[in-house]
């Protein structure tokens, strides 16, 4: 009986409490009055103000001071459980921010990591050979672990005499009309699937290009210059894409008026960008972004079946003036082969 009479008292004085609150500012009812502070304070407190009434009313003294201990037990696991809220979420927080840090340096280690990246375009990222010649000696060879040379009255060197990034590049150079210098790769060759995508800055000193010339071949010989390749290069003054061993097509066809034929410019560093798709028979390249071939069927030459090479087994740089085509000197930086997608200028 005594617990139901205390019970009942408790209810009378949370009711009591909740009328009284009014009539704060009357000075009547101190208890209530706190009760009322309480309870416009925080509504979790409500219970601590019903065992305050409680106890002023003096019934049920032990187990007033039960209830009032179980209130408090209560309250504190609220506490407990809003700090270890506040703890997981601050956790939370600081895990995030540790991810994030790790992203980054994962990130900027990435970039700084492998041969030779610090010319990389932050296009790059797809690319398995990135080369800008940093840590190459000016007047050596490029590193031979990568590059083979093939020289026919020409000259393969790193120089720091002019550079697109950094201090270095590679000059080509060759002395006479008719005369060849190549700088080979055959890293990760045959490409999967029969595609190479490249990009590269060129800077050449001759223009006037009214005889065939070459700068970028890929073919099925490990030696430059043999007749089945694809090339890029240039004639009758504009940049095109030619077949030596299909027809010496070429694309566009530079006696014809073309949207897409474009001058070569003497003395300016120029970003080269496209590929070779041996698989489907499809050339495409750009200079600073203007296309100049995109040569996919047999009418896109001007002669010949449009035919690539099926086995492409290296990619070369370099200068080859066929048949008569000037003698040039040529800076080559910043380049970039990938199986898996264009290589982007910026």
């Amino acid at each position: 009986m005594l617990r139901v009479h205390v019970r009942e008292l408790s209810l009378i004085a949370i009711f009591v409490g909740a009328c009284a609150a009014p009539s704060e500012t009357s000075g009547t009812g101190a208890d209530s009055a706190e009760e009322d502070s309480d309870a416009a304070g925080s509504e979790s407190e409500a219970g601590d103000a019903s065992s305050g009434s409680a106890e002023s009313s003096g019934s049920g003294g032990e187990e007033n001071e039960a209830s009032s201990s179980g209130a408090s037990e209560s309250g504190d696991a609220t506490s407990s459980s809003s700090t270890t809220s506040d703890s997981s979420s601050s956790e939370e927080t600081t895990a995030a921010e540790a991810s994030e840090a790790s992203t980054s340096s994962s990130s900027s280690s990435t970039s700084e990591s492998g041969e030779d990246t610090s010319g990389a375009d932050s296009g790059d990222q797809d690319a398995f050979l990135i080369q800008d010649f940093e840590d190459a000696a000016a007047g050596s060879p490029p590193d031979a672990a990568t590059w083979t040379i093939f020289t026919d009255g020409g000259e393969v060197t790193v120089s720091d005499a002019d550079a697109h990034g950094g201090s270095n590049s590679v000059l080509v150079s060759t002395q006479t009309a008719g005369s060849y210098a190549y700088f080979t790769t055959a890293t990760e060759f045959p490409p999967p699937g029969g595609v190479i995508y490249f990009r590269f800055w060129m800077k050449f000193a001759a223009g006037g290009w009214e005889n065939h010339v070459t700068f970028l071949s890929s073919g099925t010989d490990a030696t430059p210059g043999s007749a089945d390749e694809v090339r890029l290069g240039g004639q009758a003054n504009t940049y095109h894409s030619n077949l030596g061993a299909d027809g010496d097509g070429l694309s566009p066809n530079p006696w014809e008026e073309c949207s897409n034929c474009v001058t070569p410019v003497p003395n300016e560093w120029h970003c080269i960008s496209g590929f070779f798709d041996g698989a489907s028979d499809h050339v495409y390249a750009t200079v600073n972004g203007d296309l100049f071939v995109d040569a996919s069927s047999m009418d896109d030459w001007h002669s010949g079946t449009g035919n690539l090479p099926d086995n492409l087994s290296r990619l070369s740089f370099g200068w080859h003036a066929h048949g008569g085509g000037p003698a040039n000197a040529v800076y080559f930086d910043d380049l970039a082969l990938s199986h898996d997608g264009e290589l982007a200028c910026e």
